[in-house]
């Protein structure tokens, strides 16, 4: 008789096996289920051929003192060091001699996961391949694992310098945004509107972010009048008060109402659609840093989100703070270097446009940090472009409302661009993906000690 181990699931057991040439894989199944407890209750009433084996390229061996079981096993379940062998091979393509204190073999039941991975490659790898995001560890986000998975780009904080290595398509998107709204009013139609007067009331921020134009008609309606007044006037006034409360939840909607709603609501649009709390209509790909080949799948949830109708993609997301380590910061920053990947893949082919993302975080202070995150390189290649605006001043705050109409025309030529061949690709995803486990269910199966996912909104 021949003793060795194996990991079974998540044990670490011991397997006697008889010294025999005619010995097979298969029958380590059963020998386990004859002679341990423990694999007899992790088997039930399952049989070899529901399970996969992987014999270890590179055995692992036991310490002769005492050591942590739960170690050994998670070095065991590193994948990298797995390959799958037939349940009906030899015992032999373990090893030639098997060593009582080595760890040769993993048995893992059948893994629906897996087979969907293999088929989202296979299928839709260039999608695919744009939706994974890699993490240190699926119980936190962290600012390291978004620098990690800008995948050469860079991250430019709010405030600083920007050099000749500043992303030309990044500063031209920027530029857009900054742009002075045109209007032309005739006086027939200044005596009817009475937004346009009440907004010249304050009339150094008017010059500031309004320009008269005789040429054309503009790209200011009566309403962004009336949203740029009721900044001034009420949001301005209301906002030490907003700001010193703790509630989320009021911040969310103040924010909303003078911010996101008159831009992006109002006005029904044939391209895209707001919504607030509301799943993706696709997910994206967890993986970690220890176990690069284990995925899960994870379907955001933003408390504010544009996205394109037809296409699913998201042009616009937003978090406001819930948390005190405020990590729906980076969780929203993962997610948008996922969709910034993802849309540029949608562009049709030939287009030049530059898709990007924008993701807004709104602190409890009222700073709204805007991001401008674009795939800027030749392959995935993501870079990252932060702005800070003071939303409890009248300054920061106009100018704040003006990126947001602003956006509105930008996303409209972002929807354009975007491929008709590719519409169904992020909804094809999502329908391949439906038997990938998902972040949740991974992450309590890996709970010890009690731990708990920070903000998982799935």
């Amino acid at each position: 008789m021949v003793k060795f181990y194996v990991v079974l699931k998540a044990d670490l057991l011991p397997v006697t096996m008889p010294d025999s040439d005619d010995a097979r894989i298969f029958e380590i199944f059963e020998s386990l289920k004859s002679r341990s407890d423990v694999a007899r209750r992790n088997l039930g009433g399952t049989l070899y051929d529901q399970y996969k084996y992987y014999r270890l390229k590179i055995p692992v061996s036991l310490p002769r003192g005492p050591y942590n079981c739960d170690e050994i096993v998670q070095t065991c379940l590193r994948r990298s060091n797995w390959e799958e062998v037939s349940p009906n091979y030899s015992l032999d393509v373990l090893s030639t001699t098997l060593a009582t204190s080595n760890v040769y073999m993993v048995i893992q039941p059948e893994d629906p996961t897996q087979t969907a991975i293999a088929d989202l490659e296979t299928k839709h790898g260039n999608i695919f391949g744009c939706l994974q995001i890699t993490v240190s560890n699926l119980q936190r986000w962290t600012m390291e694992d978004v620098r990690n998975n800008l995948k050469g780009g860079r991250l430019w904080p709010s405030g600083g310098a920007r050099g000749d290595d500043y992303p030309v398509t990044i500063a031209g998107i920027e530029e857009s945004l900054a742009r002075r709204r045109t209007f032309a009013v005739t006086g027939a139609q200044a005596q009817q509107n009475k937004d346009y007067p009440h907004a010249r009331d304050y009339n150094t921020h008017f010059r500031n972010i309004y320009e008269e134009t005789v040429s054309s008609p503009g790209n200011v309606t009566n309403r962004e009048f009336a949203s740029f007044f009721h900044v001034l006037r009420c949001f301005d006034e209301d906002s030490g008060r907003i700001e010193s409360d703790a509630s989320s939840a009021l911040k969310t909607s103040n924010f909303v109402v003078y911010f996101i709603s008159p831009p992006f609501f109002s006005s029904y649009n044939q391209h895209f659609e707001f919504n607030q709390e509301k799943a993706w209509g696709f997910p994206i790909f967890l993986t970690t840093e220890g176990q690069p080949d284990s995925w899960c799948q994870f379907r955001p949830r933003s408390d504010l989100m544009v996205s394109s109708r037809s296409f699913l993609c998201p042009i616009l997301i937003s978090e406001v703070v819930s948390q005190n380590d405020e990590a729906d910061r980076y969780r929203m920053l993962l997610q948008a270097i996922a969709v910034a990947r993802a849309g540029q893949y949608l562009i049709r082919h030939g287009a030049q446009i530059q898709f990007f993302v924008m993701a807004i975080y709104l602190r409890a202070n009222l700073t709204a940090e805007r991001y401008i995150v674009a795939n800027v390189g030749p392959t995935r290649e993501v870079s990252i472009a932060q702005k800070d605006f003071d939303l409890t001043t009248a300054d920061d705050a106009v100018v704040f409302l003006r990126e947001m109409y602003n956006l509105v025309a930008m996303v409209n030529v972002l929807a354009e661009n975007l491929d008709d061949a590719k519409k169904d690709s992020l909804l094809e995803v999502k329908t391949a993906a439906t038997k990938v486990i998902s972040l949740t269910s991974k992450a309590k199966q890996k709970k010890t000690g009690g731990a708990t996912l920070p903000s998982i909104p799935e």
